[in-house]
């Protein structure tokens, strides 16, 4: 079975035969390979934190992190973090060997981009907890490669956020009594969402965006829930999801920096942006599942 460092020393191989003045067969050099991994490794990590710390103190570049999360619903902060700081443009990624099993070739000359992968977990001696073992991957976006950029599929957004609605964490409801006249407004208190009737399609996307964030954000204690200091990464989530679907999302009313105020470490700074790609993320699958539960439920119905 091929494993990922089979698949390394093959694209490591690629590069040494690429030089076209070294006809002659070279040794694979293990240790030196191993040097090279680390080396990444450590460049990757240093530079997810440094990104880490700019998007935090950027209000621009946390619109840029935002929007490669709406790109990439698959790849974790950490990993949107590196792309940030390599190639924000980037709209699909793919290993060498991925692209060239596709029949598409890496340009000539393009440089790989680095991404971090679990490749296992392991046992901390020091307190008995589980830790997880990472190893670089390079990567490629498509503009990189010999493919025709992709045309974006429409989107069906009534089906949408009928799914969304089926699939929202807690029930919801029409009302007409909504505090402060929102189009929708989660209850911490009674655990549900209420949605003003008569609202449009795209005001009630992205308000029931923020909603379901709000309480996905609080489904652990929603009893003493702070709807306020909780507003900053509830418009994020959001504002990812607009974009990964289509809609409309005025993102430029408020302070969205206020959510790092109490973050005194990279590490905690960290922490609110994998909370913010981890929320917009959960609710995607949520909104992924509930459709294909729906189309297999078509399908048998033939």
């Amino acid at each position: 079975k091929r494993g990922y460092v089979t698949m390394n020393e093959e694209f490591y191989m690629n590069e040494l035969i690429a030089d076209q003045n070294t006809q002659a067969e070279q040794p694979f050099d293990k240790e030196r390979w191993r040097q090279e991994k680390n080396q990444e490794k450590q460049e990757a990590y240093e530079l997810i934190d440094t990104i880490a710390s700019s998007v935090s103190n950027d209000d621009m570049l946390l619109s840029d992190y935002l929007l490669l999360s709406a790109r990439f619903p698959n790849l974790s902060a950490a990993n949107i973090l590196l792309l940030l700081g390599q190639n924000p443009q980037a709209t699909e990624l793919k290993g060498y060997n991925e692209w060239k099993a596709l029949g598409i070739y890496v340009k000539k000359g393009e440089q790989a981009l680095l991404s971090i992968e679990k490749t296992s977990e392991y046992i901390r001696t020091s307190d008995g907890s589980t830790a997880n073992n990472f190893a670089i991957k390079h990567l490629f976006d498509i503009a990189q490669t010999s493919a025709k950029q992709k045309v974006l599929e429409q989107i069906d957004q009534v089906a949408l956020i009928k799914s969304m609605i089926a699939s929202s964490p807690v029930p919801i409801t029409l009302s007409d009594e909504i505090p402060n006249d929102q189009k929708c407004y989660y209850d911490p208190v009674k655990g549900r969402i209420l949605i003003a009737r008569m609202t449009e399609k795209n005001e009630i996307f992205t308000a029931l965006c923020n909603e379901i964030a709000h309480a996905k954000l609080g489904y652990q204690n929603h009893h003493t829930y702070e709807r306020d200091q909780n507003q900053s990464r509830a418009k994020c989530v959001t504002h990812i999801l607009a974009n990964r679907y289509g809609f409309d999302h005025n993102f430029e009313e408020y302070d969205r920096l206020d959510m790092f105020s109490d973050c005194d470490t990279v590490i905690a700074k960290r922490d609110v942006l994998n909370e913010l790609t981890r929320t917009a993320n959960s609710i995607t699958y949520a909104i992924d599942k509930e459709q294909k539960s729906k189309d297999a439920a078509i399908k048998d119905a033939r």
